[in-house]
């Protein structure tokens, strides 16, 4: 055999043994990819023991967690009061209340208007819910307990004291639409 053959032979050998390797290497998974396929796999897993089926809520209980957060934030707008608002905490709430409850709110910042004394200090009060719960539930009344956190301020926010307040709001149907009736603080 001739130099040229061999070289030939040998150049080719070496071109079947390489393909060989390669082909074998890109087959078989490396240790890495593996690993990860199994970390993956078990996260997957983990996924999918810890969903939670949460079963449909009846429409009792929605109706009452929808008063409540109406509750809630009702007691927040009713109880932040600032001097310089000229009672827009109470009068923004007046579609949501009952008539009487209405004409109470218009009688109140009348007379409040009158009586409020031209003070160029500020007065103020934040309130926000932490919590609600219904108290009692009928077909005609429902009166719901929030929890409230309020911050009292004299002149500037730095100068305030923080206080704890529920709110008992009691709803009443009128035409047909659940309303506010009245608040009152404990």
């Amino acid at each position: 055999m001739s130099t040229r053959s061999k070289i030939l032979l040998s150049t080719l050998a070496i071109i079947i043994v390489l393909a060989s390797i390669f082909w074998a290497l890109r087959t078989k998974p490396s240790p890495l990819k593996e690993e990860l396929n199994i970390n993956q796999q078990e996260r997957q897993k983990k996924a999918d023991e810890e969903i939670v089926v949460v079963p449909p809520i009846d429409p009792e209980t929605k109706f009452k967690l929808e008063l409540q957060g109406i509750a809630s934030s009702f007691a927040e707008r009713y109880g932040s009061y600032s001097n310089q608002s000229n009672y827009e905490n109470i009068t923004d709430l007046k579609p949501f209340m009952t008539q009487v409850m209405q004409n109470w709110a218009d009688n109140f910042i009348k007379q409040a208007r009158a009586e409020q004394p031209d003070d160029k200090i500020y007065y103020g009060i934040f309130t926000r819910a932490l919590n609600s719960q219904t108290e009692s539930f009928s077909s005609n009344k429902v009166i719901v307990k929030v929890s409230c956190q309020k911050q009292e301020s004299v002149g500037s926010s730095s100068n305030s004291k923080v206080y704890y307040q529920q709110a008992k709001v009691t709803f009443f149907k009128e035409d047909g639409s659940w309303r506010v009736a009245k608040i009152e603080w404990e």
